[in-house]
């Protein structure tokens, strides 16, 4: 009798939230996170009063390289009554790298295993949706976003041509502090709906901790 067992480490990792929460033209937003699948430091700014601009680096070296850059422009709307809600697109690129191990049970030959390697240039794009209320001292939100990937397979690859998977991913993020600088936290699920080609199953439990700042304001609202 044989077994198959699947061991499948992704090449897509999910990349940790970032909701800015921009409030109005001028806003700067940093952040830096630490999260299951990998870290990430990110800035958005508002252009004007409903018009932002953002960027991220994400790098994770768990089950391989893979850095991806991206950058995106969006809608945002602020309520004096701390409510924010904001439309983005983002895209990018990078390169990465992943292993897939399948472990065959037999009872007559014992455990063999074979590893798949996956290797090459990554392109990415990304709608979201955030919905957030903001305080003095405390943030909450939810990121409600849509990510593809695509990958060519590169010469150390075992596979050839290309591949792309599209996954539907939903976030929390809670902060607390000051004014500036706040610790946040999120959780959420990465769930893949559409692929083609070989890209391995990406990790479904998003968590990460990490610090924002937002570039204090003078009280004419210039900075």
């Amino acid at each position: 009798m044989l077994l198959l067992v699947l061991s499948c480490a992704p090449m897509y990792r999910p990349h940790p939230v970032h909701s800015p929460m921009l409030e109005q033209a001028g806003d700067l937003h940093v952040s830096g996170t630490v999260a299951l699948q990998g870290g990430q430091v990110a800035a958005a700014w508002a252009a004007s009063d409903e018009f932002g601009l953002r960027a991220d680096i994400q790098a994770d070296g768990n089950t391989g390289p893979y850095g991806v850059a991206r950058v995106g422009a969006g809608w945002f709307r602020a309520w004096p009554e701390g409510l924010r809600l904001a439309l983005w697109a983002d895209a990018g690129g990078g390169y990465g790298e992943s292993s897939h191990t399948v472990t065959i049970h037999s009872s007559t030959t014992g455990d063999t295993t074979s590893e798949t390697h996956l290797s090459g240039l990554l392109a990415q794009g990304a709608a979201s949706a955030e919905l957030g209320w903001e305080g003095d001292i405390s943030a909450v939100g939810l990121e409600l976003r849509s990510v593809t990937e695509l990958l060519w397979h590169d010469a150390d690859s075992d596979e050839t041509g290309t591949g792309w998977l599209t996954t539907a991913e939903l976030l929390a993020l809670a902060r607390v502090g000051g004014e500036a600088w706040r610790l946040q936290a999120f959780a959420g699920l990465s769930l893949p709906y559409a692929s083609d080609g070989t890209t391995g199953v990406p990790l479904p439990l998003l968590l990460g901790l990490g610090v924002t700042w937002d570039l204090p304001r003078s009280p004419a609202g210039s900075r």
